[in-house]
Order: structure tokens, then sequence, then C-alpha cells
């Protein structure tokens, strides 16, 4: 289900790149959440990945909160996508295309919206195979970040996308201890099932 799911947001995010950068300015804020969250039918295309990228990343920098939101989520999905592919499918960025997708990701995470924040922590961490740098940024957000939700869903992206830090089981089973909301109890619950960490 997971894999058809992942499948069903990568076909929309092809969608999405039909548009070029210039269309996607020109359009009022309302639809341009329209096109980033449920793009119309009139957007046909043949695949290409990487204009949804920069369609996204162009988005990132709107000064729309709700477009940076949608921008930030849908980066989740495309990227956490894409890692679900066979490596013969999985698409070949420009490396100035990563390094910009990076610090612009790295901006959001700045953003005063806590699903800005989530969107770009997860698509952050797999925006790349895991490295130290990466991972340290990470889990210093994790460790400033005031939201439990926007916490639990960083952690799980670093996991899903292969970090092995021991700190991401002691600051999952620390947000399962002192959270008040059940979701977020829940989501810890998975995460520490899936770690699977003996220590704990």
């Amino acid at each position: 289900m997971k894999t058809k799911i992942l499948s069903l947001l990568f076909l929309q995010a092809c969608i999405l790149g039909a548009l070029t950068l210039e269309e996607f300015d020109q359009l009022e804020t309302q639809q341009q959440i329209r096109v980033l969250g449920n793009p119309p039918d009139s957007y046909k295309i043949g695949a290409d990945p990487e204009k949804l990228l920069r369609l996204c990343m162009r988005a990132l920098t709107s000064d729309s909160l709700e477009v940076r939101r949608i921008a930030a989520q849908m980066l989740a999905y495309f990227i956490a996508g894409i890692q679900t592919e066979a490596p013969s499918l999985i698409p070949e960025f420009k490396e100035e295309y990563t390094q910009e997708l990076q610090h612009k990701l790295l901006t959001a995470m700045e953003s005063e919206d806590p699903y800005t924040r989530m969107g770009a922590a997860q698509a952050l961490a797999y925006s790349s195979s895991p490295n130290q740098q990466i991972e340290d940024l990470l889990l210093n957000t994790v460790r400033m970040e005031p939201n439990d939700e926007v916490k639990i869903s960083t952690l799980t992206a670093m996991s899903v996308a292969g970090y092995g830090s021991t700190e991401i089981s002691y600051r999952a089973l620390e947000i399962f201890k002192s959270t008040q909301d059940s979701l977020v109890r829940h989501q810890s619950t998975k995460l520490l099932g899936f770690l699977k960490d003996e220590r704990l």
C-alpha cells in the first residue's frame, strides 16, 4: 500500500512538471496552492522530475506562508517517493540543484509555521545519502524544536532515510514519555517499534 501511495504521489509530482516557473509565478496564491496540492488535469506532460524540483524550490521562496508550507510538504513526498523507486528509475539531479534545494530547505526550517518546518526537515532527510553534516543539522533542529509533532516526524524521516544515530531512539523515547498529544505518542510508538533499539 505504501509503495502504491508513493507511486501516486510521484505521478502527481510528474504532472506538476508541465508548469513553467514563469507560468507558476503569474498564478494567484490560491491557484498556486491548488496546483501544488492537486494539479488540474489540464497540465498534461511527459514526466520531468527536475522541473517539479525547480517549481517547488521556487514556491519555497513565495511571499505566501501557505504556498511555502505546501511546497515543503510536496518536496517531502516527492523526494521520499523517489527514494522508493528502483535505482534505474531514480532521476539524477544536477549537483547545483541539490545544493540549492538543501539551502532553501534549511531556510524553510526556520519558518514560524510548524508544518513548513516539518516538511522541510523531512525533505532534507531524504535529500541525499545519509551524511554527518545533515545528521547533525537535523538532530540539532530536533533539540531546539518546540513542537512534538515536528520532532517525531523529523526523527521518523531520518530513520527511514537510513540515519542510525543512537540519539534518534533516545529522542523518540523522550517524546513518548513527555508528550500529551495522542497522535504524537502513537507516532513515537511506531518509530520505536521500527527502530527495535535493544539498548532501550
